[in-house]
């Protein structure tokens, strides 16, 4: 249908320096915003939840097993095909214990300042922005909890 929103994820894996995972989109012709920077994510399948179609996407595109992630927000998209969505964003600690992997895509970390020179999708550098600060805030907390 043509009304029909889909639901996509995004995912914003933070380093302990502050670097993110970025995927530099193949540049094929056949995807949307080829060639162009963005996070791990993509389309949630029939049956499964948000946050379970992010811990999959991540696994498929970096090869990065998590057992859970932070939902950050959810924002309407509108792509250049006009399809609408749902855009799910999650973040999480990527403790580098595990190898990045570029099973879809170019995957590296990138500092945010890096980010930001980047030929990325619409909207991407602000998620990623948001995801950073979430994660501040989070530290803080922590530091708080513990400090009592």
């Amino acid at each position: 249908m043509a009304n029909e929103i889909e639901d996509h994820v995004s995912i914003v894996l933070i380093a302990e320096d502050g670097r993110v995972i970025i995927q530099r989109r193949d540049n094929i012709t056949t995807i949307k915003y080829p060639g162009r920077c963005a996070l791990p994510g993509g389309r949630v399948e029939s049956g499964e939840t948000p946050l379970e179609a992010a811990i999959r996407e991540l696994r498929e595109e970096t090869g990065i097993e998590v057992a859970n992630l932070e939902f950050l927000r959810k924002k309407r998209e509108v792509f250049p095909n006009s399809t609408r969505a749902d855009l799910w964003i999650y973040w999480g600690r990527y403790d580098r214990n595990q190898p990045i992997q570029s099973l879809e895509g170019q995957m590296f970390l990138a500092h945010p300042d890096e980010f930001r020179k980047l030929k990325a999708l619409p909207g991407e550098k602000a998620v990623a922005t948001s995801a950073l600060k979430q994660a501040n805030i989070g530290l803080k907390n922590v530091k708080e909890e513990i400090g009592n």
